[in-house]
């Protein structure tokens, strides 16, 4: 190869016992110090935040801050509620009462 850079064409090859290849680490993540796999699902903490740590790969490293959920914006509710008032049923009883002076 003439010149450095990408190749762009399949199946060329290379001999020269000068050569040193590099290659570049895949990114880790990890949420704090556990690794995490890629996908995971984080689940905001009530009260704490979580920082996820990516770890350098092709690009620097890099870190995404959640926070805990109760930093966020409390949901507003609206509740109407109406009832119109049922009279009450009063019913005529007779009753004896004895032994009272």
């Amino acid at each position: 190869m003439s010149t450095a850079g990408w190749l762009t064409k399949a199946g060329l090859s290379a001999a020269d016992s000068n050569v040193v290849v590099g290659r570049i680490a895949q990114s880790t993540l990890a949420n704090g110090s556990t690794a995490i796999a890629s996908g995971s699902t984080i689940v905001p903490n009530v009260s704490s935040t979580q920082t996820i740590n990516i770890s350098a790969g092709y690009n620097t490293a890099r870190t995404i801050v959640i926070g805990a959920m109760s930093s966020g914006t409390q949901a507003a509710a609206q509740i109407t509620a109406s009832t119109q008032a049922v009279a009450p049923t009063i019913v005529n009883t007779s009753s004896a009462i004895q032994g009272k002076t």
